[in-house]
């Protein structure tokens, strides 16, 4: 399943499907705020976060996909123990996502800082890639891959 909101990745992955022969695939155009509209709870056991827009000035981070924001709308959705992986080559990103989940005291079960030269990633971790991860792979910039399960209740932060 993929969702996004912009359609003409979903006209690409749609045909790339079609050309495959896959007949497990769907689509849906939407933002990812709507989630919960279209998934019961507990309905979904993973959740891929792959090359998000980084938003990098810190003004906009509620923007970032693993801001808590987001992560309470996955936990409305996943099951308990559901796993969600995330794919960046923004390191700013990955370090503002590493010490949220610090705060919230979310444990990443798995953290690799450059899957295509590891030894300890699964292939198909590997071999799942975005035009993105295609692009900034070739340009020498290393993929950062981590993977975690949402507590059943986290508390936010303070923000003051």
């Amino acid at each position: 399943m993929d969702i996004d909101l912009k359609s003409n990745r979903m006209w690409v992955g749609a045909r790339k499907a079609l050309a495959e022969g896959r007949k497990n695939v769907a689509f849906i155009r939407m933002i990812i705020e709507k989630l919960a509209e279209h998934f019961e709870a507990g309905e979904v056991s993973e959740i891929w976060i792959t090359f998000p827009d980084p938003f990098p000035k810190d003004r906009h981070d509620k923007h970032r996909l693993t801001h808590t924001r987001f992560l309470k709308i996955y936990q409305q959705v996943i099951a308990l123990n559901g796993l969600i992986r995330f794919k960046t080559d923004d390191d700013g990103l990955f370090e503002f996502t590493c010490e949220l989940f610090a705060q919230l005291g979310i444990e990443p079960e798995f953290i690799d800082r450059d899957v295509h030269q590891s030894n300890h990633v699964e292939p198909y971790i590997k071999n799942i890639r975005t035009h993105y991860e295609n692009l900034f792979s070739a340009k020498g910039r290393k993929i950062i891959y981590l993977e975690f399960r949402l507590p059943p209740q986290f508390v936010e932060p303070s923000t003051a």
